[in-house]
């Protein structure tokens, strides 16, 4: 939970550090796998490791759309790579891929263009000059497990807390399909308040309340469009 500030704050570290030059040799060392970082922020709990021909998502430009459409699926970023240099082949971040037991990689290219003072942002559909030197970033994913409420909770807005009139809470943002949060219908844009009565302002919050490891009924308090009511949902050990 709380993964969007993490993932993204993990690709802009991981940029600064990685400056890719040529390598010495026949076989040039794979960039992805040189600037790869795992996700140790708030990893997810990984179902087995995923041992499939992984999946490049063509990059809408919007990495965090990209990746709550993953988790709505039951994917889970693990971690990326990030660096500066000249293109690298595609093939090279599939291998990382498949070193990291993921199932889908995004991949981006973006370089800018000078004339234009825009940034031109490539996917694996494109072709751009290769003389140029591009930022490059691979988000791996791979399969977590059925566990928990199946909701992507972000914080609150501030103009939305003042709606709310409580600095508890947390805002849905994605639900997976197949989940006890889509079972009873909580939405993309509900906050949820309390679990069992217990106020929530963080996922570590959410996490303790949740009796996951176990099972059983929540009694879950949202905010929906200036409404406040109470659900109960089941929530297995696993599902």
């Amino acid at each position: 939970m709380l993964k969007t500030r993490a993932l993204l704050a993990l690709a802009a570290t991981i940029l600064l550090s990685g400056c890719a030059g040529n390598q010495s040799g026949n076989q040039p060392e794979n960039q992805y796998s040189k600037f790869y970082r795992p996700d140790t922020v708030t990893p997810y709990v990984l179902n087995a490791p995923f041992t499939g021909t992984p999946q490049v998502v063509s990059s809408s430009g919007d990495l965090k759309a990209d990746s709550l459409k993953l988790y709505i699926d039951g994917y889970g970023p693990i971690g990326q790579s990030a660096f500066n240099g000249k293109l690298e082949a595609q093939d090279d971040a599939l291998k990382q891929a498949i070193a990291l037991h993921a199932s889908h990689v995004i991949v981006q290219s973006k370089y800018p263009a000078t004339q234009s003072g825009v940034t031109a942002i490539t996917t694996p559909a494109t072709t751009p000059d290769s003389d140029q030197w591009y930022d490059q970033v691979a988000t791996f994913f791979a399969p977590i497990a059925r566990t928990g409420l199946g909701v992507f909770l972000n914080d609150v807005p501030e103009n939305q807390r003042q709606q709310i009139g409580s600095s508890s809470g947390l805002l849905v943002t994605a639900v997976r399909r197949g989940s006890p949060a889509s079972g009873v219908d909580i939405l993309p844009g509900d906050v949820i308040l309390s679990i069992d009565g217990g106020m929530i302002a963080s996922g570590r919050d959410a996490a303790r309340l949740i009796k996951s490891g176990t099972g059983g009924i929540e009694n879950i308090t949202i905010w929906r469009q200036g409404v406040q009511k109470t659900i109960d949902v089941n929530v297995p050990a696993s599902w």
